[in-house]
């Protein structure tokens, strides 16, 4: 018996429609993050100059740290889209788990990391003394919250692989 197909059949159809349904999950995520970093710089330049040095400085060690999420994430989404297309839906869910698994507890280990190593980060990106405690502070937040990113990084992942369109048939 022929493998289920599982979804929507992304090989057929109009291709700016197709490409839409698998780009859109990223499209949200580079669109919150940015709204979220305008937030920040927002908030921050009420509170005065030096404030604004903490997002700005701590956005190049926070970048690295997303970085190697959207990397792990985009594999996550490869082998999802995979096992979809070949009509595989366990290996899919499978994949899909894995890689919420494996960012996650990898999320959980550059945020201590991060925690452990604030301090001495800053001091090595020069950054200035009358901004530092408040760097400080808001770069542990970051860290905070890096586990998190992490599992949104995995969620647009396995979206984008998917497929999932704004229009669904009851299917994956």
């Amino acid at each position: 018996m022929p493998p289920r197909a599982v979804g929507h059949d992304l090989t057929t159809g109009p291709l700016a429609r197709k490409l839409f349904a698998v780009a859109w999950p990223v499209m949200i995520s580079s669109l919150l993050q940015t709204l979220y970093n305008l937030a920040d710089s927002f908030w921050l330049g009420k509170l005065g100059k030096s404030a604004l040095v903490a997002p700005t400085v701590t956005m190049q060690v926070s970048f690295l740290a997303f970085a190697f999420a959207m990397g792990l994430g985009l594999g996550g989404s490869t082998l999802v889209s995979q096992y979809k297309g070949a009509g595989r839906p366990r290996e899919m869910a499978r994949a899909g788990g894995q890689t919420l698994i494996l960012l996650s507890v990898i999320g959980v280990g550059i945020m201590l990391l991060g925690l452990a190593l604030a301090r001495p980060m800053l001091q090595a990106l020069q950054t200035p003394a009358d901004a530092f405690d408040g760097t400080l502070v808001f770069l542990r937040w970051i860290m905070i919250g890096v586990p998190f990113t992490f599992v949104f990084f995995v969620y647009s992942g396995i979206s984008s692989g998917l497929g999932t369109p704004s229009r669904r048939s009851g299917s994956i």
